[in-house]
């Protein structure tokens, strides 16, 4: 999920350097980028032999390997031990690396290929940094949801925001359209944002449209709506990111300092390869294993949200 294809990241984006000093943000991530003179050392590249050696703790075949080598683009198997391919090829080479314990995942006609690991990051996601993550991945249940920002509501101080992000209905189980009420309940002393992972849909409670001013009678900016009832009360649905300006607008933000030390966390967790945050593990979608083992044959996001709506994937 980039800036780019999310209005909604990007309304908080301008929002927020617009209420600070822009270069302030703007020199904490070139600080970030320039670990080395903070006297961060950079992490050293692990050098792998040429010429692996040893037996396989999982050997991968019945399907084709497609090795995106172009003098043998395919093979009849695969093996590895850990995290390291010890032998593409012929069927009867590779099998020539089993041992007492290595383990055949039979690939079923289906096809392996190398997982595509993307090593950029959107700084913009520090921002969020402090935010309840309620993404599908990390809140499965709709009713897991609800009790993951109850407890949220529960920690902090009655009038401080609570504020969400990564809501998707779409593939939570037993998710619909939260309520007013629903939201009420679930932060009663406090005012409650929740952004959908889409950028375009939020909901607030009553708290937040109080603390706004928003009312039913508030006319809707031009391209988005304070989303009403058909008796013309208000819902606590935004849609459309020019609706989410007068709740920015309250909001705390992060200082310079603190966008200084996100911004570094994140820096760093790239530079060790660390794809996700585990605070907030919905920066990307994971993989689902096949077999229940880190060596198995993985499918990524796009297979898990099939199988979440019920559609095949074989």
């Amino acid at each position: 999920m980039c800036v780019v294809c999310n209005a909604g990241l990007a309304e908080f984006l301008k929002a927020s350097s617009s209420r600070r000093d822009f270069l302030k943000y703007a020199g904490a991530t070139a600080a970030s980028s320039g670990l080395m003179a903070s006297g961060i050392p950079p992490t050293p590249v692990r050098a792998q032999s040429a010429t692996p050696t040893g037996t396989a703790d999982v050997i991968f075949r019945g399907g084709p390997i497609l090795t995106m080598n172009e003098g043998a683009p395919r093979a009849e198997a695969l093996a590895t031990r850990g995290a390291q391919i010890l032998a593409v090829g012929p069927a009867a080479d590779v099998e020539a690396r089993r041992g007492p314990s290595t383990r055949f995942v039979d690939l079923g006609g289906r096809a392996l290929l190398p997982g595509l690991i993307d090593p950029h990051m959107h700084f913009v996601f520090v921002l969020f940094e402090d935010w309840i993550d309620v993404s599908a991945i990390a809140t499965p249940t709709y009713e897991g949801m609800q009790t993951k920002l109850r407890e949220g509501a529960r920690a902090a101080k009655a009038g401080d925001w609570v504020r969400a992000w990564q809501f998707d209905p779409s593939i939570t189980q037993g998710a619909h359209t939260p309520t007013l009420a629903e939201l009420d309940a679930l932060a009663p002393d406090n005012p409650f944002f929740m952004l959908e992972n889409n950028g375009h849909v939020a909901y607030v409670n009553s708290r937040a449209l109080q603390t706004t001013g928003i009312t039913r009678d508030t006319p809707d900016p031009p391209t988005a709506r304070f989303v009403r009832g058909p008796d013309g009360a208000l819902t606590g649905k935004l849609e459309e990111p020019l609706a989410y300006l007068p709740f920015i607008a309250k909001m705390p933000i992060p200082s310079a300092m603190e966008m200084r030390a996100r911004i570094r966390r994140m820096h760093q967790m790239a530079r060790r390869g660390d794809p996700v945050d585990r605070r907030s593990r919905s920066w990307i979608y994971g993989h689902e294993t096949v077999e229940g083992s880190n060596a198995d044959l993985e499918r990524g996001s796009c297979d898990w949200k099939h199988r979440q709506e019920g559609h095949r994937t074989d």
